[in-house]
């Protein structure tokens, strides 16, 4: 009878999946000709997505990407992190450590394309 417990409860654990709770980060595109930040109107277009899970941000697109930077900069504008990828990949993932709590603007370069998207730290 114990054995048949311990199997249930072992099970049960087996079955439930400790998910993480990614938050999404809203992103949209700077458009290059009027040098400010809104949404892209065309149809067909890179639009990348973001999550952020603790310390890691996940970078998704689309298509296979190999130009990405990354800089997070604080409410006041101040860079506070950097970070470069050229390896080809549908998704970018990397570590922010040390980062304060706060309002921080994540933005992205995908080659020619410029996009931002803002963000809470807890």
């Amino acid at each position: 009878m114990k054995t048949k417990f311990l199997l249930l409860v072992l099970g049960i654990f087996y079955c439930m999946g400790i998910t993480a709770i990614e938050k999404e980060i809203p992103i949209q595109r700077m458009s290059d000709s009027k040098k400010t930040w809104n949404k892209d109107k065309r149809s067909i277009t890179l639009e990348p997505t973001a999550t952020i899970d603790g310390n890691t941000i996940r970078i998704y697109t689309d298509i296979t990407i190999s130009e990405l930077q990354t800089s997070i900069k604080d409410s006041m504008g101040n860079i506070v992190y950097t970070y470069n990828d050229m390896t080809p990949s549908r998704c970018h993932t990397f570590e922010v450590y040390d980062l304060p709590e706060g309002d921080y603007i994540l933005e992205l370069k995908i080659g020619e394309d410029s996009f931002y998207g803002d963000f809470s730290y807890q």
